[in-house]
This record gives C-alpha cells, sequence and structure tokens, in this order.
C-alpha cells in the first residue's frame, strides 16, 4: 500500500496542517489503541460501543466505527501527535480527489439546537457551547470532542475537551453546510461522507456502523513547517522501505526462476 501525504491548508496562528494515509500496520495499531481505550474508560459494554469495529485481517484494513469510536480513536492519535480530520479537512482532501466512493468516512458531528435528535447530548453540548461563545451551528471534529459516561441510550455523554480546536461555528459553519447535500437542522447530528460522495448533517444515530465505514483510512498533523517535512520525509521513507521488501522478493523469486529455467538448443 503507497502511504500518501496530501498538505491542506495554514492556520491562523502560522501553522500548516497536512494529511496522510495509514499503513496497513498503523490501522491496525489504531484499531488496537482504540480497543485498549474503550477498556481502559470502561465503556465496552454500553450501548455506543457494541456495534460493528474490526480490523479485516483479509483486506487488511479497519472497517467500521461510529462517532463514539471516532472520538476515542481520535483521542490515541493526539498522543502521538495526530487527530483525525473534521469537516474542514474532509472537504480539503475531497477537493483534491483523495477520498473514494463506496465508503462511509465520519467527520465528526453538527450541533444545531437543543431538540428533536439526541436531545441529552445536545443540551449539554448547546449549553457548552455557548458558555464558550460559540454562535449554533457548531461543527466539531478531531482535536475538539471527548467522552464520559452518560444517562441516555448510548450509556455515554459526548463532551468538549478542555481545549478544542478546530471548531467551526455561527457564519462560517454555515458557509460549510451549504456546501452539504443534506442537512437536518435540528439536535445533534453525525457529519459523514456517504458512499457516492455526498456530505450529510443528517445521521441522528450517532452509534450506526457498519463494515462500509472507514474509521481510520486517513489522519492529519498540524505543526510549523519543519514538522510537517518531516511528516513528508516519514511517508517517503515508508514507501522507500516498502519498495526494497519488495525489490529482495523479487530478486529471490527471480534467483529460484533462473535456477528453474529449462536448457534448451
Amino acid at each position: 500500500m503507497e502511504k500518501q501525504f496530501v498538505p491542506l491548508h495554514r492556520t491562523k496562528a502560522g501553522l500548516y496542517v497536512s494529511a496522510e494515509s495509514l499503513t496497513p500496520e498503523e490501522q491496525k495499531t489504531l484499531f488496537d489503541e482504540t480497543k485498549e481505550e474503550i477498556a481502559k474508560r470502561d465503556m465496552a459494554k454500553t450501548t455506543g460501543f457494541v456495534k460493528y469495529f474490526e480490523y479485516n485481517t483479509q483486506t487488511r484494513e479497519l472497517q467500521g466505527g461510529n462517532l463514539f469510536h471516532y472520538i476515542l480513536g481520535d483521542q490515541t492519535l493526539i498522543r502521538r501527535g495526530f487527530f483525525f480530520p473534521g469537516v474542514r479537512e474532509g472537504r480539503n482532501l475531497d477537493a483534491q480527489g483523495k477520498l473514494s466512493n463506496g465508503v462511509v468516512r465520519n467527520y465528526g458531528l453538527a450541533i444545531f439546537s437543543p431538540t428533536q435528535y439526541n436531545v441529552e447530548i445536545a443540551k449539554s453540548l448547546v449549553e457548552e457551547a455557548k458558555r464558550r461563545g460559540w454562535e449554533l451551528p457548531v461543527l466539531a471534529g478531531g482535536r475538539s470532542l471527548d467522552l464520559k459516561k452518560g444517562d441516555n441510550a448510548y450509556g455515554l455523554d459526548v463532551i468538549f475537551t478542555d481545549n478544542p480546536l478546530g471548531i467551526i461555528s455561527g457564519e462560517e459553519a454555515r458557509e460549510f453546510l451549504k456546501k452539504f447535500d443534506y442537512i437536518e437542522r435540528s439536535g445533534v447530528q453525525r457529519v459523514p461522507r456517504d458512499t457516492d460522495g455526498r456530505w450529510l448533517a443528517t445521521w441522528a444515530d450517532l452509534d450506526g456502523s457498519c463494515d462500509l465505514v472507514r474509521g481510520g483510512d486517513w489522519v492529519c498533523a498540524e505543526g510549523t513547517k519543519e514538522k510537517i517535512k518531516e511528516r513528508f520525509n516519514a511517508a517517503f521513507d515508508y514507501d522507500l522501505a516498502q519498495a526494497e521488501k519488495r525489490r529482495a522478493k523479487e530478486f529471490g523469486n527471480l534467483e529460484k526462476t533462473l535456477q528453474s529455467l529449462p536448457i534448451v538448443a
């Protein structure tokens, strides 16, 4: 699998944001670390975490995952200097032709109001958003969300991190949502890119999952120009190492083939 590296944008603070694809080995690590995080928090038996989430050893990719897997997976990535793409990063990757169809990808959640959908979670998020001075709607993705146990249908509450990053709110959020294909303007909704490339803010089932979901094929990093260059070099070092493995394997096959060639006149 070829490693991909994509520069995305600069921040107002003068930092750079990039995205890179995860190798099969990295996806397996993300799967294992996410499961460990769920167990460490004693959340494995909650309704939110009993849905499909697997590492497919045949296709060597992480499959499945809902909003809750996205949030705790992001927490494990942050400890290693990465984060899951949110709406801003996902739209950028899509515009650069990096997101394939046929699968579903999660990009966080949209907070519209404290009514109708996921009311218990919506009320607390709306209250906290107002306390922080964010105008609704709010789009929240990687580096901005966390979980705690809750008294609702999922057994989990979605909360903001102490220092949420990448929040899109008010007029800026409305401008992003204008480019979406379908929007449900109530409560809290998941924000996926669907199998046919449509962007949605209509998924009220925060725990829904199936084998079409790809929960870890792209991650992002933010830092100085020097740090982003380091990530670029690391991505190509992986490709060079893989190429060397293939060369060694094929050279070994060549030796065997030469030994077995028939002798002809």
